[in-house]
């Protein structure tokens, strides 16, 4: 199996997983500020790999706002690790936002006509 194949073995798994934790009250909350706290980790992460490479790289990693793309695109292979991090933190995110949706759209129509739900 190739690493294109695992990645998205991976990414589907993260997915489905972050969708299905979603629907759960607990996780809605605690799902999102730990896809933060990746981002953020991620983030840093680079941030010193620029600075590390350039004072002037690391500069603009910081301080221009597409850059970090740029730079991430140049640098992929001492970028990977934190890159693909930040990826799947992203489809959690995203991913347990939409099973927050679901939970959201069914109680609204639970609370709008309860009878409609009642089917014995």
């Amino acid at each position: 199996m190739g690493s294109g194949a695992k990645m998205l073995l991976i990414y589907g798994g993260v997915a489905f997983f972050s969708f299905m934790f979603g629907l759960l009250p607990l996780v809605n909350i605690l799902l999102p500020i730990a896809c933060i706290c990746v981002f953020a980790v991620c983030q840093i992460w680079i941030l010193i790999n620029a600075f590390q490479d350039d004072l002037v790289q690391g500069l603009l990693v910081w301080f221009v706002p597409f850059y970090v793309i740029y730079y991430v695109l140049t640098n992929y292979e001492k970028n990977r690790i934190p890159t693909l991090l930040f990826l799947g933190s992203l489809l959690a995110f995203v991913c347990s936002f939409a099973g927050m949706i679901v939970i959201l759209v069914i109680f609204s129509a639970v609370s709008a006509s309860p009878q409609a739900f009642i089917w014995f």
